[in-house]
């Protein structure tokens, strides 16, 4: 539990808060080849100004990445990042489910293919947001500082005002 004093320096205002914490995290590798950490967190947050107006937050995060290895070198390799955030409270609430994605293969003769997806769906009391992304490419290394790159994107946006596609080569 954490409590503090704040005060604005143009107004004077004092705010005064009060948080509790906690945080719990596990980490497990089912074999040689890969790395698993699970968290989470619970934030109990409330602000009170000198007019007594009290603004409480709840917020909760869970979150696990993953990492996994092909090979021995270490050339062949999937990273992975899953979460969620929940916040319940008094001015605002807001949800976020995320996955961000990554499949890296070095090949022989110097060539890389790197491929990444992210995920994000955003909800709040006005608006949502459902936006996806994909990365792709291939790099040649010729030389130590020249090399080649062929790159892909593309991303989609479905917000409630609006929806967006992207496309670049």
């Amino acid at each position: 539990q954490r409590q503090w004093e704040q005060k604005e320096i143009t107004t004077g205002r004092t705010i005064n808060i009060d948080e509790r914490v906690f945080q719990s995290s596990a980490n497990k590798s089912f074999t040689s080849s890969d790395k698993n950490e699970l968290s989470y967190s619970h934030n109990e947050i409330i602000n009170q100004n000198e007019n007594l107006l009290r603004i409480k937050n709840t917020i909760d995060n869970i979150k696990l990445n993953t990492n996994y290895f092909f090979d021995a070198k270490k050339n062949f390799y999937f990273n992975s990042m899953v979460s969620t955030v929940n916040q319940q409270g008094d001015n605002i609430n807001f949800s976020r489910y995320q996955a961000l994605e990554n499949l890296t293969l070095k090949l022989p003769d110097n060539i890389t293919f790197s491929s990444n997806y992210n995920f994000n769906l955003i909800r709040q009391q006005l608006n949502s947001v459902n936006q996806q992304s994909i990365q792709s490419s291939f790099e040649h290394k010729l030389y130590k500082s020249l090399f080649s790159r062929l790159f892909f994107d593309y991303s989609r946006i479905n917000h409630s005002a609006y929806k967006e596609n992207n496309t670049k080569i």
